[in-house]
């Protein structure tokens, strides 16, 4: 007789791809506002103009919502809707990184903000295809214990690499994904030289 106590042994690595999934995508999903505006106002941004990038990223996230909920609960292949946010949102980050223009910037907010709404749905949706509604309240606990440490080891890489990177005025940006104050420091550096 099978044990109704723990989640199925074929399961495991299924739940542990997720918890995996949810410390790497925890600062992604919170860090990344911050950035958008500290990233375009230290290349030289008037203010106006950066407001008007993050409404137009949140008005899609607004948006899209409720919609991306409901697309979520729809479509079967939860997965692939998680992959396909998370690379759209990867995108739409680096577009960011690589060039503060302004189509960039924009472009980015769109990709950004219609990704956005579909990862919360989806990370909370895949758990209870994976162990089901009798182990689901334990996994979706575990997950955001995950998604807590992510938090917690991003703010840890940045403290260890914050330092050197502020003084050499390399990486500001590619840090600033992951740190809210990350690319504050290259608008900072260009005031002081």
């Amino acid at each position: 007789m099978k044990s109704n106590s723990t989640i199925a042994p074929e399961k495991k690595k299924s739940v542990h791809a997720l918890e995996a999934t949810n410390f790497f995508l925890a600062d992604v999903q919170t860090g990344l506002g911050p950035f958008l505006a500290a990233y375009p106002a230290g290349a030289g941004w008037e203010p106006g103009r950066v407001g008007m990038a993050l409404t137009i990223g949140g008005i899609i996230t607004v948006v899209l919502q409720a919609p991306a909920g409901a697309i979520v609960d729809q479509l079967r292949s939860k997965r692939l809707i998680l992959v396909l946010a998370s690379v759209v949102l990867a995108f739409g980050a680096v577009l960011l990184s690589i060039t503060a223009a302004p189509w960039a910037v924009y472009t980015s907010q769109v990709l950004i903000g219609g990704a956005g709404p579909f990862l919360g749905p989806t990370l909370a949706a895949v758990p209870m295809g994976i162990v089901g509604i009798t182990f689901f309240d334990r996994q979706f606990g575990k997950n955001q214990s995950f998604n807590s440490a992510g938090n917690v080891a991003c703010a840890l890489l940045i403290a260890g690499v914050e330092p050197p990177v502020r003084e050499s005025g390399h990486l500001h940006h590619g840090c600033g994904v992951n740190h809210p104050h990350g690319a504050r420091y290259s608008g900072d550096q260009k005031q002081r030289h």
